[in-house]
């Protein structure tokens, strides 16, 4: 629904959830769609604490001089720039995915990229001071940036930036992990109890937090059994979910593996049974 038939509209966008619902791999795919399959035209980066305008526009970094006995700070590209002069050179669509893209100071690492973002459509520019060049967005340049909600929410986020970008949510699917399971495999029983316990888990959570954490479908894919989900459950949810209730020992009970145990257990007997119904 985020790619229309004029790949131009497109522009910018942000794919926003919770962890686990893929929107990396949506990200991507889209971005290889956008130039015709063709990865050379796609660049993926990903924003963090520490990522600054140095890095993404322009900046000075630090070489040692020939003798060695110096550090010489050279002007250097960052990689809008890079990614933006391969689309004037080219003149073929380039696509620039930005993962985890509201974990940086984004008003900081943005810069000038702000007021260009409101002003694409009309083709303005803006002066570089750094490299004394004008900026201006190509229509062929796609930004596509994916945010966690679970990381810092989606509400937070600059409301000038939110202006900026068409925001499309990916939430956590059901369906997608027990056709995922069927598709490799493993039993419709199985298949259904995953995603009944996904959405089961993801109505408790809501009713802890107000829906600021969910689980994406993502997390139970590849599954074969129920040990594959302790294992998944114990080293890769559980602590998410810990940090998510503040260690509190009453609510952490719901989730703890026994429970989530017994919850499988009776999904699987009531899909076996039901199995059982429609064969008779």
């Amino acid at each position: 629904a985020c790619v229309g038939e004029n790949r131009d509209e497109l522009g910018q966008v942000v794919l926003y959830g919770p962890p686990g619902t893929g929107k990396t791999y949506v990200a991507e795919r889209v971005a290889r769609y956008l130039v015709d399959g063709d990865q050379a035209r796609v660049r993926t980066i990903q924003f963090h604490p520490a990522y600054t305008y140095e890095h993404f526009v322009e900046g000075y970094r630090p070489e040692p001089s020939k003798s060695g006995d110096a550090l010489l700070f050279h002007r250097v590209d960052g990689v809008l720039l890079e990614v933006i002069d391969r689309v004037v050179k080219t003149g073929q669509r380039h696509v620039l995915v930005v993962d985890e893209m509201n974990r940086g100071d984004l008003p900081q690492v943005f810069g000038e990229l702000m007021y260009l973002l409101s002003r694409r459509k009309q083709g303005e520019g803006v002066f570089l001071p750094k490299s004394r060049r004008m900026l201006s967005l190509p229509k062929k340049l796609t930004l596509i940036g994916t945010m966690n909600t679970a990381d810092r929410s989606i509400a937070h986020v600059d409301f000038a930036l939110r202006r900026r970008f068409r925001f499309f949510e990916i939430k956590p699917e059901q369906e997608i992990l027990r056709q995922s399971l069927l598709d490799d495999g493993v039993d419709a029983a199985f298949a259904g109890a995953m995603g009944d316990l996904l959405s089961t888990v993801n109505v408790q959570l809501r009713d802890e937090g107000g829906g600021a954490l969910q689980l994406g479908h993502a997390y139970f894919m590849g599954l074969k059994s129920a040990n594959d989900l302790k294992n998944v459950w114990e080293r890769e949810v559980l602590p998410l979910v810990e940090d998510f209730v503040d260690y509190d020992p009453d609510s952490l009970s719901r989730y703890r593996w026994a429970g989530v145990k017994k919850l499988l257990e009776t999904y699987k007997k009531e899909h076996q049974s039901d199995d059982s119904v429609d064969r008779k």
